[in-house]
């Protein structure tokens, strides 16, 4: 079990070392500062700036990153990053700082997924695939000035390739794996004058797995298909006008209590597995023209976005029988924005309204409209070495029950944000933030209904969710070592939960939640200048609060104060290898999470919601792309590599939500073509 002397020798090691190594050298000796610090990231402040500039702690992983990982989608990938899920091997919820929900409608997530910046309706992010990506950018920490509703907790941007010299690059790959695993993937990316383009598809299948030792885990198969397509045109210097389009879907399907069959209840008398059954069918369009100045001092941008997303769940429960779940949201996000881009001052004002429009079984129709405007602005100082950040956002929010009693409620809310960061040397950057957050509740947890097997109570007297967070903290960069620390503390007003059964939604008193986050990495190959890199990483979240300030608010468990499904820490750490001179990139990534409180629901009566401990765990994974030929001279008409991927290699339990143990070992071998 890692203890709090670890945690403070790893703190301890991530100051020192930079610190003792750049006393050692001058500032002209520091090399790659530079390129780490000049980053541009578009999700902290929705505009352009660079990482040196940031205020707070954003993971910035880019499409080599993604490309190397064991991963299959997005739930993977930030596993092995070090961030906490709820999962159920095929439904999984980001945890951001012990804050997340598991929740249908985007609506009511605290943790916001977006698409090249737009809104989708994505609340798994199991459900987003990793083709064509050029990076991902994650905000850890409240977001509301930027997004609005449901980003208290933190965004994830996921931002698709496109080209902007001319030329056309091809990848395709196809492969086989444990499980009956079949998995094909291809883009395409291209520019010629004026036009770019950037286009993507993947096919994914698997049966059942089977968990630690070898025991079927029945229930669990899962499908995918993913076509992605964005077209642009830039119809003058600084100015292009996008278009986008893509359709997403899958199936898959999970025990609904327990992977153990249930010998009693049954109408046949007979054991039986029950289980839930997904059909998501997500299609999306967006319209997008950007637009500046010749000398970049006025830049301005406006968009359009549309995503129809669909579920279907089949219930077959051995207390409830059968039942359909039904989900339409229809999800409009338009907006623009204006900047000024000084020398000393940037100024960035823009609006955005949200409308979705949601058709549940258990809820009846009902429309959510969120109007927002915002202002942001930084001011550099000392030469550019101080930073100074300032934003507000004014939202307004209504929501609309279409049903003969329907409900409506409208709330205001007013969200501020301030940061500072420092350069005091060229190879550290000091930075605190401060951030709020909201989220409106949601038409289920107003008006209640019966989902599948859980009936809701109404409770229209639901207060919105509102959250402050503080953070501090540094980066540093020298050479080949870079490392990042920040402390976190977050209060959490009127957060909404469930209690009971049937299930009413309340407002809590107050929930906490503070750690420290620390992301440690050196370049071994670039210190001995050996021709290759070998990078040994860490990644750790600790936990030094996690707490509820209500006694009881589920029932059952007693006085215990502990959030549930928040682990003590999230421990990730591994080593990166890559050889352009034979043609090799490997991956070994270990993932070890700590003591977590979960809910046990019992197989007799759902009412009985005990908290059960979980035991640590560590799952280790394996990943391996080698350069076979090279077709035509110097590989001018490409060159065909080697994929392998052993994932759980020490076939761990894997279990982060209770009784749903992720998958055992398993393998899977394919090739792939680049252009």
């Amino acid at each position: 079990m890692i203890s709090r002397e670890l945690a403070a020798a790893v703190l301890a090691a991530a100051i020192a070392c930079p610190a003792a190594a750049a006393t050692a050298q001058d500032d002209a000796d520091v090399t790659g500062t530079s390129e780490l610090l000049g980053t541009v990231v578009v999700s902290a402040s929705r505009a352009a700036e660079r990482l040196r500039e940031v205020s707070s702690n954003i993971t910035v992983l880019s499409g080599e990153d993604v490309e190397l990982a064991p991963a299959d989608d997005l739930s993977e990938l930030l596993k092995q990053q070090g961030f906490a899920m709820q999962d159920t091997g095929t439904s999984a919820i980001l945890m951001i700082r012990g804050i997340s929900r598991r929740v249908n409608v985007q609506t009511g997530s605290v943790v916001l997924i977006l698409v090249n910046g737009h809104r989708t309706g994505i609340t798994d992010v199991k459900e987003v695939p990793l083709d064509n990506i050029e990076r991902i950018e994650i905000i850890r920490g409240p977001a509301a000035i930027q997004y609005g509703s449901a980003a208290m907790g933190g965004v994830i941007n996921v931002i698709t390739k496109n080209r902007a010299a001319d030329g056309v690059s091809l990848t395709a790959e196809t492969g086989i794996g444990t499980w009956n695993l079949i998995k094909s993937s291809v883009s395409v990316n291209g520019a010629y004058g004026g036009f770019d383009f950037s286009v993507s598809a993947s096919y994914m299948d698997r049966g059942s797995y089977s968990v630690k030792g070898g025991e079927q885990f029945p229930r669990t198969s899962a499908g995918q298909k993913n076509l992605m397509a964005e077209f642009g045109y830039a119809f003058a210097e600084r100015h292009r006008i996008g278009v986008s389009f893509s359709k997403r879907e899958s199936d898959s399907e999970f025990p609904s209590i327990s992977f153990r069959e249930i010998p009693v209840l049954h109408p046949a008398g007979t054991p039986f597995t029950p289980y839930n059954e997904f059909r998501l069918t997500q299609t999306s369009y967006g319209l997008t023209y950007d637009g500046a100045t010749q000398g970049g001092t006025f830049d301005w941008s406006v968009f359009f976005t549309r995503s129809e997303y669909r579920r279907i769940a089949r219930y077959n429960d051995y207390l409830f029988g059968q039942d359909d779940d039904l989900i339409l949201q229809d999800v409009y996000n338009y907006g623009g924005a204006i900047g000024y881009n000084g020398g000393y001052v940037d100024i960035d004002l823009g609006f955005d309204f949200s409308r979705y429009k949601i058709r549940a079984d258990y809820e009846g129709d009902n429309v959510f409209n969120d109007f927002g405007v915002y202002l942001s602005s930084k001011v550099r100082l000392f030469d550019d070495r101080l930073f100074v950040s300032l934003g507000a956002r004014f939202d307004d929010v209504d929501f609309r029950n279409r049903s003969p009693d329907g409900l409506s409620r409208s709330e205001t809310n007013f969200a501020k944000s301030f940061g500072i960061a420092y350069i005091p040397a060229e190879w550290l950057k000091l930075r605190a933030n401060y951030s709020e957050g909201f989220r409106m509740p949601t038409a289920w947890e107003f008006l209640g209904g019966v989902s599948g097997q859980y009936p809701y109570l109404p409770n229209p007297g639901l207060k919105p969710e509102r959250s402050k967070t503080f953070e501090f903290g540094f980066d540093a960069y020298w050479r080949f070592f870079s490392s990042s620390v920040t402390y976190f503390s977050t209060v959490w007003k009127d957060r909404i939960e469930g209690t009971g059964y049937p299930v009413k939604h309340v407002n809590l008193k107050q929930s906490e939640t503070a750690g420290l986050e620390i992301a440690l990495k050196a370049d071994l190959g670039e210190a001995f200048d050996a021709g290759f890199q070998l990078e040994p990483y860490v990644n750790l979240t600790y936990m030094t609060k996690r707490r509820n300030k209500d006694e009881y608010y589920i029932s059952g468990n007693g006085n215990v104060d502990t959030m549930p499904n928040v682990p003590k820490w999230t421990l990730s750490y591994g080593v990166t290898f890559r050889h352009p001179g034979i043609d090799l990139m490997a991956n070994a990534n270990a993932v070890h999470v700590g003591p977590t409180y979960y809910w046990k629901f019992s197989n007799v009566a759902l009412a009985s919601s005990p908290v059960w401990r979980g035991s640590d765990f560590v799952a280790l994974d394996l990943s391996l792309e080698k350069g076979l030929w090279e077709i035509g001279r110097d590989g001018r008409y490409g060159k065909l590599k080697l994929r392998v991927e052993a994932k759980n290699l020490l076939d761990s339990n894997n279990e982060i939500y209770y009784d749903y143990p992720g998958p055992g070992r398993n393998f899977y071998v394919g090739l792939k073509y680049e252009y």
